[in-house]
């Protein structure tokens, strides 16, 4: 073909008359495809041929059926599958025993057929799970620590509190306990009542120190409203006991745990020493010159300048008529 190309441009050259029958350009053309049709039935240029060949040695699990589930083309990889099985890919993939899916798509005329091996993904998998299950187990062990941990914490904290309330308070818990006894004893109606007014107001303390101190285990402070309503508190038990008494709270600030209950300790403290001769009272607290004050004047039948100490010094206003004072410095600087 190569030489009919070069003969036919010589005589076109030399007598395009003659020869012009066929445009030089489509001749040229027609040659060249004519050598590589030549070239390729000669074997000279690989074509597109064996298809069989490349897919048996491709080393790909693939087969080719037919719309009958014939197969007409198999890798040597490919698994032999049955005919169920080549239907059942029609809804979706398929897994083998073997840990091999198989899946199909459908083509022109039948249907490729290709096959994965997950066999090591399915033993990563289960891995996984049996790692997960034993994960599961330990948090579980985890959690049940770590809850009994917190019940531990939680008595703990509450012992501890117990003590702390028990400590403070113990005394007026031990005089609660003997005039509770004394009413189951007593046969006397006027020794029981007079036993019940001292509980009314002992046991009004109790409630409110204790609640005291709880409120000093947030922050160390206390709000000047909560130290109100204590001695408000308070100021009702001794009316039920059929004492006259009154309250003014001036401190316009909130206090250190400390210095509110070192002045509700006080102010029990002078109730219940005095409490038998005991007929008015009036208790007030304010802060003057970085300094709180604590000042009770009471009228009472019995002599209280006996409670006189370093801390608590006692006037003598009138017959029976006292004013008890207690100071503490420091502390008193935003009031």
């Amino acid at each position: 073909m190569l030489g009919i190309g070069v003969l036919y441009s010589i005589l076109y050259a030399v007598d395009t008359s003659l020869f012009g029958f066929i445009e030089m350009t489509a001749a040229l053309c027609f040659t060249v495809v004519a050598i590589w049709e030549s070239c390729i039935k000669t074997g000279l240029v690989p074509s597109n041929s064996h298809y069989d060949e490349l897919l048996k040695h491709s080393g790909l699990g693939v087969a080719v059926v037919d719309n009958d589930y014939t197969v007409h083309y198999r890798s040597e990889d490919a698994l032999e599958i049955s005919i169920e099985q080549i239907k059942a890919t029609e809804e979706g993939p398929v897994m083998l025993d073997t840990g091999i899916r198989l899946s199909s798509s459908a083509i022109r005329g039948g249907y490729t057929l290709w096959q994965e091996d997950l066999s090591e993904l399915l033993e990563i998998l289960d891995e996984l799970n049996e790692l997960r299950v034993e994960l599961e187990g330990s948090n579980a062990v985890s959690i049940q620590n770590y809850q009994m941990d917190k019940q531990i914490r939680v008595l703990a904290e509450k012992n501890r509190l117990h003590d702390e309330l028990h400590k403070q308070t113990s005394h007026q818990i031990n005089l609660l306990n003997d005039w509770l006894q004394g009413i189951i004893n007593a046969s006397d109606v006027r020794e029981k009542k007079e036993l019940l007014r001292r509980v009314v107001v002992v046991g009004t303390y109790l409630k409110r120190r204790n609640n005291l101190i709880l409120v000093n285990e947030q922050d160390g402070m206390i709000r000047e409203e909560e130290l109100e309503l204590s001695f408000k508190e308070m100021m009702k038990s001794l009316q039920v006991a059929g004492i006259n008494c009154a309250c003014v709270v001036g401190f316009e600030c909130d206090l250190s745990s400390d210095v509110a209950m070192k002045f509700f300790d006080f102010y029990e403290y002078v109730i219940e020493k005095s409490f038998d001769g005991l007929n008015n009272l009036l208790a007030r607290f304010f802060c003057r010159d970085n300094c709180f004050y604590a000042c009770i004047d009471a009228v009472c039948t019995m002599d209280l300048t006996r409670l006189c100490t370093d801390e608590i010094s006692v006037s003598v206003v009138d017959e029976n008529y006292y004013t008890l004072s207690l100071k503490t410095e420091g502390g008193a600087e935003n009031c």
